[in-house]
């Protein structure tokens, strides 16, 4: 059961160049009436082992959010510049659709070390992509504060995410020619049966918390990222770089409405002053607009808000703290948008 639970971490992986496969439960699956399983106990594949990135990056104090990325750059392009600094384990570029050729200029990334957490948000962040842009790079969960000693010795230790795991049987398991115990135990960690043990709680609890939260000294070569940022945007053909917008005294948002908020008077009015409360912290907020269906608005503009203040540099700033922040599930985008067309209310 637990090796079946750590397999649902595999969905959406792409097996063997022959395409996404889709792992979940099935739907007469009823949670209730599975053993309780301690979730610090449970094996955990790395899939960075077998040479696999996981396309789902899961909340947690490793997922690291990079933004302003040239919208031109493919997966592998950017995987190759995200590898200088260390193995990827899960890989997450945002774009409007899937099918897309153009990326939202975001993604979202693990690396199979949590040691090199830090060490890739400094090397990234402010990165020159050229054309005008550079790279923001952050932790994605803000606010994870570590209070349980043993949680934190988990995600620091490396090989301790591996429980003990009975062996399998002694003849192997071949399907379509790929031998799925060797596999299994490649993701586990080690040979049959000699995965680690969990160290004791009690060990553990002994363990200086704030010493493992220091990102330790890793040599990061500055010519290997060079290199890899040359081999991630060189061989392209010439690009139109995206004039870089002047800055004004509106801010148009996106990500942050969904339908349920537009659905009624009430909940209308409650996004809104939700809004309100929390853009006015970051500059003097004149005015804020956020389009309904019946407002007579362009299409476009429906989900949007619309913010106006005194002045740019009170857009800037709320720029500067909005864009990339988390928004349930969704991540924030903030661009400039026209006074003129926001002072007709030409939204789009």
């Amino acid at each position: 059961m637990e090796i079946t639970t750590a397999c649902l971490d595999l969905d959406g992986i792409n097996v063997l160049g022959h395409g996404k496969v889709t792992i979940k439960r099935p739907n007469d699956y009823n949670p209730a009436l599975a053993p309780p399983v301690n979730p610090l106990t449970l094996p955990r594949l790395d899939t960075a082992k077998l040479g696999i990135v996981s396309t789902t990056v899961p909340d947690g104090p490793n997922k690291i959010f990079i933004g302003g990325l040239p919208y031109h750059l493919t997966e592998p392009q950017i995987l190759e510049l995200l590898g200088a600094f260390g193995t990827v384990k899960a890989f997450h570029l945002v774009k409007s659709d899937p099918t897309a050729l153009t990326s939202k200029g975001y993604c979202f990334v693990e690396y199979a070390d949590p040691n090199l957490t830090q060490v890739a948000c400094m090397g990234l962040n402010g990165m020159d992509m050229g054309g005008g842009k550079q790279l923001s790079c952050r932790m994605a969960v803000q606010g994870l504060s570590v209070d349980n000693a043993e949680m934190t010795a988990l995600q620091m230790g490396g090989g301790a995410f591996a429980a003990p795991v009975a062996a399998p049987p002694a003849a192997a398991t071949v399907v379509d020619g790929v031998d799925v115990d060797a596999l299994l135990n490649a993701a586990l960690g080690g040979g049959v049966g000699a995965a680690p043990a969990m160290p004791a709680a009690a060990s553990i609890m002994q363990m200086n918390p704030m010493t493992m939260m220091q990102p330790p000294q890793v040599a990061v070569d500055p010519m290997a990222v060079a290199n890899m940022l040359d081999a991630a945007l060189g061989g392209l053909p010439p690009q139109p770089v995206p004039a870089t917008p002047q800055p004004t005294r509106v801010l148009v948002l996106l990500n942050m409405v969904l339908d349920e908020d537009l659905a009624n008077d009430e909940d209308y009015l409650m996004l809104e002053e939700e809004v309100r409360e929390e853009v006015g912290k970051y500059g003097n907020l004149r005015s804020m607009k956020i389009p309904r269906p019946q407002d007579g608005c362009a299409s476009s503009a429906i989900g949007k808000i619309f913010l106006e203040y005194a002045t740019p540099s009170d857009a800037m700033n709320a720029e500067k703290e909005l864009k990339g922040r988390a928004f349930g599930s969704n991540v924030v985008d903030a661009s400039y948008f026209s006074e003129e067309s926001y002072a007709r209310n030409a939204l789009s």
